[in-house]
């Protein structure tokens, strides 16, 4: 992330977001870091276009509040769903419902968009070829 008056040798430590969607960062010897721009939003970004296989990845942080990251990559161009269940099953969001270029994306989720309690939460993959689910944990 490049951001002004953070210096260039800073080694972020711990990350969190703000209810606003700011990204803060504690370095180990230079203080606090604060992005300049709201980073939290509900869209995919591409990260990389050639993965060698399906994977989903642990959100980050976890536990979480107010925002996490999801990484996941499909080797292959194909029709994909992202979604979050609660600890018995129901959906609670559908982040990702279209057909997406092969590549590795990370979805920025924030719990301002959607009315979510603190617990455990499931969220799942689901490609023509592959599907994996992974445990999440919100506090608030």
């Amino acid at each position: 992330m490049r951001n002004s008056g953070l210096a260039s040798s800073a080694v972020l430590n711990k990350f969190f977001f703000n209810d606003a969607g700011y990204l803060f960062g504690t370095t180990y010897y230079n203080g606090v870091f604060r992005s300049t721009n709201s980073t939290l939003t509900s869209l995919s970004s591409q990260v990389n276009s050639s993965p060698e296989g399906f994977r989903l990845e642990q959100n980050y942080p976890n536990p979480f509040n107010p925002g996490t990251v999801i990484r996941y990559s499909i080797p292959e161009n194909s029709f994909v769903t992202l979604k979050i269940y609660d600890v018995l099953g129901h959906e609670v969001a559908t982040l990702v419902n279209e057909n997406q270029n092969r590549g590795t994306y990370n979805y920025q989720l924030s719990i301002v968009n959607y009315q979510l309690s603190s617990g455990i939460y499931f969220y799942k993959l689901e490609t023509d070829n592959f599907t994996e689910t992974r445990r999440m944990i919100l506090v608030k």
